[in-house]
Parts: C-alpha cells; sequence; structure tokens
C-alpha cells in the first residue's frame, strides 16, 4: 500500500465505520443460508407428498369402484341365496308336484321349473356369499386405510406449504436487509455467497492499514527527534561561538 497518514487514517476510519455492518453480514448470512436450505428441502418434501397424495388417490378411486362392483355382486348373490332359501322352504309342496295335476299354489297343471328347481344347489351361491361379503370387508378396512393415510398425507402437505409460506416471507425480509447491507458496503455479494474469502481479504487488509499506520507514527517520530538534533547541533554550535569571540 501506498497512502498517506492522512489517507491511511480515514481508511481506518472508514473501517471502523463498516465494522457493525460487516458483523450485520455474517448475522444475515447465518440466518438466511439454513433458512434457503430448509426451503429447499421442503419444496423437494412438498413435491414427493404431493405425487404420493396423487398415487393415493388414485388407488382409493379404484378401490371403491371395486367396492361398488363387489357390493352389487355382493346384493345379487345375496338376493340368490334369498329366492332358494325360499324355494328351499316350498320343498316339501315342490316334491308333491306331479305333471298334469294342479299346483295347490297357483292351480297350474304345468309344472316346467320343478326339474330346475330339483337341480338348485344352495350351497354353492352361499359360499360365494361368504367369500364376497369377506371381499367386500376387506375392500372397505382398506379404503378406510387408505383414507387415514390420505388425511395424514394432506396434513403434512398443509403443514409442509405453511412452514414453507412462513420461511419465503422471513427470506424476503431478510434479503432486503442483506441488500442495503451489501449496498452500504459497496459490494455484490449474495445471501448464498461464501462471504468468508471476502471477509479475510477485509481482516488482511485492516491489518495492512495498521501496520502502514504504525509505519507512518514511526516515521513521523523518527523525524521529530532528526529535528531535535539538529535544534541541539545548532544549539551547541552557537554556544561554542559564543565561547569563542567572549
Amino acid at each position: 500500500l501506498t497512502l498517506t497518514a492522512d489517507e491511511v487514517a480515514t481508511a481506518l476510519a472508514q473501517h471502523a465505520e463498516q465494522r457493525p455492518l460487516r458483523q450485520r453480514l455474517v448475522a444475515l448470512h447465518g440466518q438466511i443460508v439454513p433458512q434457503q436450505k430448509r426451503l429447499a428441502q421442503l419444496q423437494v418434501a412438498i413435491q414427493n407428498v404431493t405425487l404420493e397424495q396423487t398415487q393415493r388417490n388414485v388407488a382409493l378411486n379404484e378401490m371403491r369402484q371395486r367396492y361398488k362392483e363387489k357390493t352389487q355382486q355382493l346384493a345379487d348373490v345375496k338376493t340368490i341365496c334369498e329366492q332358494e332359501a325360499r324355494i328351499k322352504t316350498l320343498e316339501a309342496q315342490r316334491a308333491q308336484l306331479q305333471a298334469g295335476q294342479p299346483c295347490p299354489l297357483c292351480g297350474s297343471t304345468s309344472h316346467p321349473a320343478v326339474e330346475a328347481y330339483q337341480a338348485l344347489e344352495p350351497g354353492v351361491n352361499q359360499s360365494r356369499l361368504l367369500a364376497l361379503e369377506n371381499e367386500v370387508k376387506k375392500l372397505g378396512e382398506e379404503g378406510a386405510a387408505l383414507r387415514g393415510q390420505l388425511d395424514a398425507l394432506t396434513k403434512q402437505l398443509q403443514r409442509d406449504e405453511n412452514e414453507a409460506q412462513s420461511l419465503r416471507q422471513d427470506e424476503q425480509a431478510l434479503t432486503q436487509q442483506w441488500q442495503a447491507v451489501t449496498a452500504s458496503l459497496n459490494i455484490t455479494l449474495q445471501p448464498q455467497d461464501d462471504i468468508q474469502p471476502w471477509l479475510d481479504a477485509q481482516d488482511k487488509h485492516e491489518r495492512q492499514l495498521r501496520l502502514l499506520s504504525q509505519r507512518h507514527e514511526l516515521q513521523g517520530q523518527i523525524a521529530a527527534h532528526n529535528q531535535q538534533i539538529i535544534q541541539y547541533q545548532q544549539q551547541i554550535e552557537q554556544r561554542q561561538q559564543q565561547l569563542l569571540t567572549a
């Protein structure tokens, strides 16, 4: 550095004046950077939860469709089983029906369904009924579990979005402060930049200024001492001259 003593003093004063700004810059950097990292994590989490939520909704809609279909099948088989049960209660009357003789219930002499009734096997449909009941029950339980998972995902998504919104607001306010500080320091550093090299450079510059200030001070002291020596020499010469002329 090639600065005069006055220039060094001015530079040191400016450096001291800007020290609170540098400290504020460090504090802001320590706040903004973690918030930016957390916000990035939240954005990834929100994307993942949204994707999972979409997949679970698709699965739930498919399950609802299967539940609807199986419920309809269950209702149909249940109706068949009820009809078979009613037919079975008429087994005694059915066994008495003979071709050409009138039916005791309707009076018809034609009994085309007798052979079909005799071929009925209620146990088969009853087994289907039990299987469908179990399947419908299982689908209902799985659907309830999926709805629970979706509710949890929705709540998690809401929490993440609320936190992200709060972080964005805080980051915006802190970034405005950062811009004001960097403008005062006349630098273009951004919050995501590594500010340590700049801080180290500032410290190094301050040390150089202080060394230069000490050098100027020593030079001033030496000059003052030299001036005193000259004055003393002049005084000695004057006294010697006075002695010679006395």
